[in-house]
């Protein structure tokens, strides 16, 4: 599903970071702020979404953030600051890059960075950066069940040839003493040549964007 594609992008770039100790999402209410351990935090909030085609465009804020830990704030809070930065940087700068994306799950546009400092009970210094994050959809009008539109699918299957509604399947049964090949055609056009296994029955999956 696209929702966690979104989440495990978003979750691999920051721990490749090696910045953050802990990464969270959600609700921020539903962190437990007062342990120490889990800094430094990173919390992932999708505020929104939205479809645009084949596109689906999510409005993410992601807080990078550490703990003073009752030091004096001009001691420590120029390095949280900075390493925080860096983190959300380095996530913005790989995700902006489509060849190191491969599956299309891309920062689009330019983020809006907002600094904080003695944010939450515990004193938390951080940056917090809201972005568009932009993906292919994985639900195709032909998924969904309504098939108008979508193209008729014919499978030649030895002397017999049958009929499959777009978005669905065809199970080739096995039996057969040699390679048994299936033609697939899209309104009478062949698209595809299949040469299976005859031993083992095989399901081919037809669902078109």
């Amino acid at each position: 599903m696209s929702y966690y594609k979104l989440l495990d992008t978003l979750r691999s770039q920051l721990n490749a970071t090696n910045l953050i100790n802990t990464i969270t999402d959600g609700m921020i209410s539903d962190v437990d702020l007062s342990k120490q351990t889990v800094f430094p935090l990173a919390h992932i909030v999708v505020n929104q979404a939205t479809i645009e085609g084949k596109i689906q465009r999510f409005n993410v804020t992601i807080l990078a953030m550490d703990i003073l830990d009752g030091k004096e704030k001009y001691d420590v809070e120029p390095s949280i600051m900075s390493a925080m930065l860096q983190a959300l940087n380095r996530v913005y700068e790989v995700m902006t890059r489509g060849d190191l994306n491969p599956d299309y799950v891309m920062i689009d546009g330019a983020p809006t960075l907002e600094p904080f400092t003695d944010r939450f009970e515990n004193k938390l210094a951080g940056w917090a950066m809201t972005f568009d994050v932009i993906m292919m959809s994985e639900m195709t009008v032909c998924d969904t069940g309504f098939t108008s539109g979508c193209p008729n699918v014919t499978v030649t299957d030895g002397a017999t040839q049958v009929q499959v509604l777009a978005g669905g399947t065809y199970t080739c049964s096995g039996g057969a003493v040699e390679d048994v090949t299936y033609v697939v055609q899209i309104d009478g056009v062949t698209v595809d040549t299949l040469t299976l296994d005859p031993t083992v029955n095989q399901t081919i999956n037809f669902a078109w964007t």
